[in-house]
């Protein structure tokens, strides 16, 4: 007789670094829309507008912030170099952050209550390595990047996508000509790399994918998932990254060329 295979049950990472059995983290009252993590630290946005930090070792929320209006919080992004104490979300057109240096279990002031207004929703957010960059996208297709110290400020990124911009990434040092650069993608099919110290377009490509045949009886052929960009991620030199796709593929292209 052949022994059947044994499946190991699902597992999470605990702050340690070893796998444990999976847990359930709750606290939200409604749905989650968004996660965000550096190092040890995991964050949670949701319908509930607010944004909770988590001990993972004891699966409870360490920390609750509340959105400004309580909207419901869209995009999240932990903060990373000269700003690693900081929380950005995004809620409405707008985005805050919250110190974690602060006092308080339960925290209803943010440290930096707007980032300036969007043209319309924001659901993505990316942070540079060295912290003193944010770039924001919103449901317009429209995406910004600002300056985290507020003295001058990047040009706008004129007409990024012609649909949501639904992912950014900024690109690791090294892995272009140097500067600042921004990938960004959307339910258009595009992904556009942007030079973010100018707004220039640095590159683009078109992941849709070639319009399929007509149909025998001579209707429109039918797209059922379209090549929507929802995610992207750098390799770590920065010369080449992944796009994850709506059809179900993830795409790998060579950043330095459309």
């Amino acid at each position: 007789l052949h022994q059947r295979p044994v499946v190991p049950a699902p597992h999470s990472i605990d702050p340690m670094g070893e796998l444990s059995q999976a847990a359930s983290l709750r606290g939200h009252r409604g749905g989650v829309n968004c996660l965000a993590g550096e190092g040890d630290t995991l964050v949670s946005g949701g319908e509930d507008g607010t944004v909770r930090l988590w001990d993972l070792g004891a699966q409870r929320t360490a920390r609750a912030m509340v959105a400004p209006g309580a909207q419901a919080v869209n995009a999240l992004a932990v903060g990373r170099g000269g700003c690693e104490h900081f929380v950005f979300g995004a809620a409405g057109r707008d985005v805050f952050a919250y110190d974690l240096r602060a006092p308080g279990v339960l925290m209803r002031e943010p440290a930096v209550p707007s980032l300036g207004g969007s043209s319309d929703e924001v659901g993505a957010l990316a942070i540079d390595a060295a912290g003193e960059h944010v770039a924001i996208g919103d449901d317009s297709g429209e995406v910004r990047v600002v300056n985290l110290d507020g003295d001058s400020q990047p040009p706008e990124l004129d007409a990024a996508h012609g649909s949501i911009c639904a992912c950014l990434a900024f690109r690791p040092a090294g892995g272009g000509g140097g500067g600042l650069e921004l990938l960004s993608g959307g339910t258009d099919a595009f992904a556009v790399r942007w030079d973010c110290l100018t707004g220039a377009t640095l590159c683009s490509w078109c992941l849709a994918a070639a319009a399929p045949p007509a149909q025998s009886d001579g209707a429109a052929p039918r797209v059922i998932n379209p090549r929507h960009v929802h995610s992207l991620a750098f390799e770590p030199g920065g010369t080449a990254f992944a796009a994850a796709l709506g059809d179900g593929s993830i795409e790998l292209r060579d950043a330095n060329h459309g």
